[in-house]
């Protein structure tokens, strides 16, 4: 449903908000694994859930709430600045946060949590 919901407004976002559905994807898939896709690719309607992960569950939980954060501020943003209203994508984020960049393994990465 949220997917559709970004299908519907992809039109309407604003540049910096247009990798949306790919970032919210992403950060599913990464706490769920590979039947987040399963509307892209049938076949991974019979993948198993990936196991529970506190640390990507929660970067997901987090990311989607700033998602949510983002969307409230670009819809009730006066006209002239809700097309500046962007946020990172959700590699980006993991990047920016310290996180996790990709081409690590998740036992590499730091473990810094942004205030």
């Amino acid at each position: 449903m949220a997917y559709e919901a970004l299908d519907d407004a992809r039109y309407l976002l604003p540049h910096g908000l247009k990798h949306l559905k790919r970032s919210i994807r992403a950060s599913i898939g990464e706490a769920i694994g590979g039947v987040a896709v399963a509307d892209l690719d049938p076949r991974m309607l019979t993948y198993e859930l990936t196991p529970y992960d506190y640390r990507w569950t929660t970067y997901a939980s987090e990311y989607l709430d700033a998602v949510l954060d983002r969307l409230r501020e670009w819809r009730d943003a006066p006209r002239s600045r809700a097309s500046a209203v962007s946020m990172r994508d959700y590699d980006g984020s993991l990047a920016f946060t310290e996180r996790y960049r990709p081409g690590e393994t998740s036992l590499s990465s730091t473990k810094r949590v942004p205030k």
